[in-house]
């Protein structure tokens, strides 16, 4: 390969080891959770593609040294990733032992890689660099096949196993929206979603340029570098960009209970598989833990959802009373609204406070709070003094920062959009 294509493979590495600085740096300074596993993924991303350089740039004899460790590296990134997403999305997520299991596969795979490369005795093959690649010919057939069946096998599994798992996650990080945020912008992540559909595309048609023979061409090992240098630029500005969305445990305050509510405290029962806090709610306690859960799928059940909760009718029906004051201060007017926020204006906990929200009204907190910013549009779009303003501008005094979030809101109320409520009236 010229020059010109060594450069890309060696911006590769220069571009993650920078990310990887910036996102520890903002960790450790600003106490970024989530830039912690972005980091480590940054860092592998760099160590993968300097060990790729290494085989282009023609250091064959470090290069087949190194090449177990290069298998490990690759299967090591979806997991890295996959850490990365759970530790933006899960309320409280703590990295578990047992999520070492995501990357046993990997590291059974270098000891297997290891084993095969020390008894075929193949250190004693010469590299050429005319050939670019490892000579396999020297290899017994059957277990070149048997060890690129694994690698090849293993990576495609990953493709199908962490697109479910990450399509889970996106599950329940809408849901926890719906019932936590009063606003989607800069949470909802859909550029992580977009960013996912781009790279499987590219794996895709990677698989099809290979069978059809576009491989052999050295213009098409270019074109890949460039794009893979691409996709990690835009990836990592974008994730370096997106701020944590939960507080920690940790930076969560502890409020009282409204008025009348018996207090609780929370039994700490360490984390599950997935790293969330296991706590359990005790009725006649000290405190209530303020801090964002995980909600339950809306279609669980109301009756079962909060079966063991210690809020009575005669506490809720004086909580809904309070909410309804708040509201009518026009709280539902700040962007940037959330449960905890409304929970500790009411001198309660989130947990209850959804809780009414749902049973009361069946709705969750995004569509309740957003009900009221509707209702005050349509009244605006109404009178007179205020049609000198944009939809737009009508849709950030109501509480929304941008048109879309508006419309989509507007239409999911409404059952219109703010254009044609206009053309109505």
């Amino acid at each position: 390969m010229d020059e010109w294509g060594k450069a890309i493979f060696m911006l590769q590495v220069y571009q993650s080891a920078l990310f990887a600085i910036i996102a520890f740096a903002m960790f450790f300074r600003h106490g970024n959770y989530s830039k912690k596993y972005l980091g480590w993924f940054m860092v592998l991303s760099a160590a993968y593609a300097l060990f790729k350089a290494l085989g282009i740039h023609g250091n064959f004899q470090l290069f087949r040294y190194i090449y177990p460790l290069g298998v490990t590296m690759l299967l090591s990134l979806f997991p890295l990733f996959y850490f990365y997403l759970k530790s933006l999305i899960i309320p409280g997520y703590r990295f578990s032992n047992s999520e070492l299991i995501h990357l046993l596969p990997a590291v059974l795979l270098f000891l297997v890689s290891v084993t095969v490369y020390i008894l075929i005795d193949v250190f004693h093959v010469p590299f050429t660099p005319s050939a670019n690649a490892y000579p396999d010919y020297f290899w017994p057939e059957i277990i070149r096949r048997a060890y690129y069946f694994c690698i090849f096998g293993y990576f495609s599994m990953q493709i199908v196993i962490y697109s479910i798992r990450i399509a889970s996650l996106f599950r329940l990080h809408k849901s926890n929206i719906e019932k936590s945020f009063s606003y989607t912008n800069s949470i909802s992540l859909h550029w992580v979603f977009t960013m996912m559909m781009l790279f499987l595309l590219f794996l895709f048609l990677l698989g099809l340029s290979r069978i059809i023979g576009l491989s052999k061409d050295d213009f098409f090992h270019k074109v890949v570098s460039v794009l893979e240098f691409l996709t990690v630029l835009i990836f990592a500005t974008f994730a370096i960009l997106q701020q944590d969305i939960y507080p920690r445990q940790e930076e969560t305050n502890q409020a009282p209970v409204a008025s009348g509510e018996p207090p609780d405290s929370v039994l700490n029962k360490g984390t599950d598989d997935n790293g969330v806090n296991q706590s359990v709610v005790l009725p006649q306690a000290a405190n209530i833990n303020t801090g964002i859960v995980p909600c339950e799928a809306e279609d669980s059940g109301r009756v079962k959802k909060y079966a063991g909760s210690g809020l009575t009718e005669r506490q809720k029906n004086a909580l809904g009373k309070k909410l309804d004051k708040l509201m009518k201060e026009k709280l539902y007017l700040n962007t940037k609204l959330t449960i905890d926020e409304v929970a500790e204006k009411l001198e309660t906990n989130s947990k209850y406070l959804s809780q009414m929200i749902n049973e009361s009204q069946q709705k969750n907190f995004y569509t309740y709070i957003n009900t009221f910013r509707i209702k005050e549009a349509q009244r605006l779009l109404q009178e007179k003094q205020h049609q000198k303003y944009s939809i737009q501008g009508i849709a950030r005094i109501v509480g929304f920062s941008s048109k879309s979030s508006f419309n989509e809101a507007f239409r999911r109320i409404v059952g219109m959009t703010p254009s044609e409520y206009l053309e109505k009236k």
